[in-house]
């Protein structure tokens, strides 16, 4: 179970390479916000979940990369004129928001920061929201993983002060883990440990 930016942009690349050792291994990957994830590892639908660390959740935790939190504007807008942006900056502004309005990680950072922001349009992928960025629809908080290959017209601004979240492994536990499952966590650690700077490209 992923993330649908993990699911995009991490995961082929290591399916790849551990399909070229083990042919034999079939992967079924189930793609959904974090409570959609959570609730696949809580029912035993999936092996492991690729997503945001909360410190909620009862799973063991794997840690990869922190992820920079980021603000998608159209290009055409004012702050497109800025470097970073400050919460302040977008208060007033027309958020799109991901994941039906639920989005973990953007609820997250909205209310550490005691902020409420009212919003005209949700949709359930960032990849939506982000069409709806490039159309001038308003502006979108998102982590910069789920961006790479569609940044094309829009312009990305990092927080000031920056912010980020820590996306890994979730697994109910080790030992209850299948072999293959343990190796392709392996795969994971050595393929996206050495994917350094692929989060800002």
């Amino acid at each position: 179970g992923a993330y649908s930016s993990i699911a995009s942009q991490w995961l082929p690349k290591v399916i790849a390479a551990f399909h070229r050792d083990y042919p034999g291994i079939r992967f079924k990957l189930l793609e959904g916000v974090w409570q959609e994830v959570d609730n696949y590892l809580l029912e035993r639908k999936v092996e492991m979940g690729f997503y945001s660390y909360q410190p909620s959740s009862k799973h063991q935790w794997i840690p990869l990369k922190n992820d920079p939190m980021v603000v998608a504007v159209p290009l055409n807008h004012p702050l497109a004129a800025q470097s970073s942006v400050r919460i302040a900056d977008i208060e007033k502004e027309q958020l799109i928001m991901p994941a039906y309005g639920s989005d973990i990680d953007v609820v997250n950072l909205l209310k550490e920061e005691n902020v409420k922001i009212e919003y005209q349009f949700s949709t359930l992928q960032n990849y939506s929201a982000i069409g709806m960025v490039e159309e001038g629809l308003g502006v979108l908080i998102t982590n910069a993983l789920i961006t790479r290959g569609r940044t094309n017209r829009i312009k990305l601004l990092p927080f000031d002060p920056p912010r980020s979240i820590n996306l890994g492994i979730a697994v109910p536990s080790e030992n209850r883990l299948t072999p293959a499952a343990i190796k392709f966590i392996d795969y994971c650690k050595e393929i996206i440990g050495a994917m350094d700077n692929e989060l800002q490209q």
